[in-house]
């Protein structure tokens, strides 16, 4: 409380509505106040595809275009990457059984909690030894118990609230170039040209955000090789991938300011 009361001053970005939406977010989740038993909680979550702790998707919104079993993230395990792979084999690449290595991560996490992503890491550990895959050495600040209470600012973020921004973007202005290609095709071209109009900012970053959306998915594939490499110790591994994230969150943040903005002239 402390801290969100005192960003209202010093943070112009920092409405009421986000006051609101982060006061609601401790109360939920940080208190676990839900109205959801938690028996079903991780699944309807996977249902909904959204991690209500980080306020963020579970599986990114670029991603959907994938097969399940090829939804990963440079943190992945290889249980669930097996996992996922037997039962795309089961029911297919089109069925809503086949859940992805990140849903199969996100269940694990959410019934069994630390133990359940305990026992999944050493699995993964052993699984990459017995390849030959170093894992990427990690600082002192990273380990679990420092890492809750202290963050390194100078290593970049595993995740930004400008990712969330920006993917959330991209839907929107996608879901608006759509809906007047779609007005088009049913001639009702006065509707397409009004909704061009006043939703001509979306349209304009349209561009912007899918050229970006590619070249994040450029750098996710070159973090996976990093992360699977044979041939790169640990250190190396390491700064590859710290540098790959300081690119992500930069493109993110530049364009995910610019989606915050035209919600702010929108509200």
């Amino acid at each position: 409380m402390a801290e969100r009361v005192t960003q209202q001053f010093v943070d112009d970005q920092a409405t009421g509505e986000v006051f609101k939406d982060r006061l609601w977010h401790m109360i939920s989740q940080t208190f676990a106040f839900h109205p959801v038993p938690q028996a079903a909680k991780p699944a309807l979550d996977i249902y909904a595809n959204r991690d209500p702790f980080r306020d963020r998707p579970i599986e990114p919104f670029w991603e959907q275009q994938l097969s399940p079993s090829l939804r990963t993230s440079p943190g992945t395990t290889m249980p669930a990457i097996k996992a996922s792979e037997t039962l795309e084999g089961i029911f297919g690449d089109d069925s809503k059984a086949a859940l992805s290595p990140r849903q199969i991560d996100y269940l694990v996490s959410g019934y069994l909690g630390t133990v359940g992503l305990y026992a999944t890491g050493i699995a993964d550990t052993l699984w990459r030894n017995a390849k030959g895959e170093e894992a990427p050495s990690r600082r002192w600040t990273e380990s679990k118990p420092i890492r809750r209470f202290y963050r390194d600012l100078a290593t970049p973020a595993y995740s930004t609230r400008y990712q969330t921004l920006f993917y959330d973007g991209l839907q929107e202005a996608n879901r608006v170039y759509s809906d007047v290609k779609r007005l088009e095709e049913l001639g009702r071209l006065a509707e397409a040209r009004e909704r061009a109009e006043t939703r001509r900012d979306w349209l304009r970053l349209r561009k912007p955000l899918n050229r970006a959306q590619r070249e994040l998915s450029e750098i996710s594939e070159a973090m996976e090789q990093i992360q699977r490499s044979t041939d790169m110790d640990g250190d190396y591994k390491r700064r590859e991938l710290e540098r790959l994230r300081a690119i992500r969150n930069q493109i993110t943040k530049v364009l995910g300011q610019e989606v915050e903005t035209l919600r702010a002239q929108e509200d």
